[in-house]
């Protein structure tokens, strides 16, 4: 099957390497330089994360890790820059409650800071006393240029 992918950013090139890998004849478009500034995923770094309110995107981020481990290995290049990360809002908050809830379902290890714990142990922050933070170890960055 002869398939072209349009544009080739972050989603676009690696749509464009997995139709490849699968034996497809595919070949991309870009219509400027790769690695341009002008599309919305430009730059040189990007979050991961398992902090999602939503529990079937907390789960797909294990398949996403892997295929960035995947990628780390072939490259033979340090791509995941692991240093954790705080989601946090009101305790009440819709999201922040989802969220707490899709990692629990999804058996992801974080822990759940008061205003105080987050002064405490991350000191460049400041939460209300109504405000929480979830800290997920495994959050980062990922070098994707």
């Amino acid at each position: 099957m002869k398939i072209a992918v349009i544009g080739l950013g972050g989603t676009g090139s690696a749509a464009l390497r997995f139709l490849a890998q699968s034996g497809h004849n595919a070949v991309g478009y870009e219509q400027f330089h790769i690695g341009h500034e002008h599309g919305s995923s430009h730059g040189e770094s990007r979050i991961i994360r398992y902090t999602y309110p939503d529990v079937l995107y907390t789960q797909m981020m294990s398949d996403s890790y892997k295929l960035w481990f995947d990628l780390e290995k072939e490259a033979e290049e340090e791509l995941f820059i692991r240093c954790g990360g705080l989601y946090f809002g009101d305790k009440n908050d819709r999201d922040v409650l989802a969220t707490e809830q899709a990692l629990i379902a999804s058996n992801l290890p974080y822990e759940r800071l008061n205003a105080e714990q987050v002064k405490e142990k991350h000191p460049a922050f400041h939460l209300y006393p109504h405000e929480i933070a979830l800290f997920q170890k495994d959050s980062g960055f990922l070098r994707a240029t």
